[in-house]
């Protein structure tokens, strides 16, 4: 189980998200098929991704 938290303009899309999946590409596929819009968002701006085991 992974915590996604989004911060500065992402928030528009939600804050904290848990999500089970076993990597980035997989949290970033279940993002974005189910937050409509998200998808374009992220590929129109930079983001940074930090993985720690808390936050």
């Amino acid at each position: 189980m992974v915590n996604v938290k989004f911060y500065g303009s992402l928030r528009q899309f939600g804050t904290s998200f848990k999500i089970d999946a076993e990597n980035t590409a997989e949290i970033i596929r279940a993002l974005t098929s189910q937050i409509p819009k998200l998808r374009e968002f992220i590929q129109k701006g930079y983001f940074t991704v930090r993985i720690a085991k808390e936050y």
